[in-house]
């Protein structure tokens, strides 16, 4: 199955990576696994501690923004049928649960794209602890991800937008 998000192709584009083909990785290297070479590697407390919170707070956007699911029209096709509301009513309820569930999408490809390069970040860190600068990737993918958060509150006409901090976790703050 090929990976379909825009935000990740654009941030690769960016940031002059190529698109990972198919069957590359074949270890599957997740968040978690991440965290345990973290733990067992052997790098300052600190750093240790600084990383091993990041991938917690990596693991727990993933878990906590998932994919919506497709609205389904049939009750207000149902009403609309039935005479129950008028074409008006029935027009308003569809653009606006197309709208909830198209803000939503855009948000999760942009939490799946943050876990995406979070993890091929760590991966490549985790294969060679002393070279630090991979590390400095990580401000420019949360930098990419705020904007792309600001890109989606300004399009849907939110008062508050989702912002990533240095430690990857999320807040929602006023436009």
């Amino acid at each position: 199955m090929k990976l379909h998000n825009p935000h990740y192709y654009e941030w690769r584009r960016q940031n002059g990576g190529l698109d990972r083909e198919q069957g590359d990785n074949q270890q599957c290297i997740t968040p978690t696994d991440i965290f345990n070479n973290i733990i067992n590697s052997v790098i300052s407390i600190e750093l240790k501690t600084e990383l091993t919170e990041k991938c917690r707070q990596c693991i727990h956007n993933s878990a906590y923004n998932q994919n919506p699911q497709i609205p389904d029209f049939e009750i207000y096709r149902i009403q609309y049928l039935k005479k129950q509301i008028d074409l008006e009513e029935f027009k308003s309820a569809l653009v606006r649960l197309s709208k909830a569930y198209s803000k939503k999408h855009e948000l999760y490809t942009v939490y799946e794209l943050l876990s995406t390069t979070f993890t091929d970040i760590m991966r490549r860190y985790c294969m060679n602890f002393q070279d630090m600068s991979v590390l400095s990737e990580l401000d420019t993918i949360i930098h990419y991800v705020n904007g792309c958060f600001a890109d989606i509150a300004y399009s849907y006409g939110c008062t508050t937008k989702h912002v990533v901090d240095n430690d990857l976790s999320v807040d929602k703050v006023p436009m």
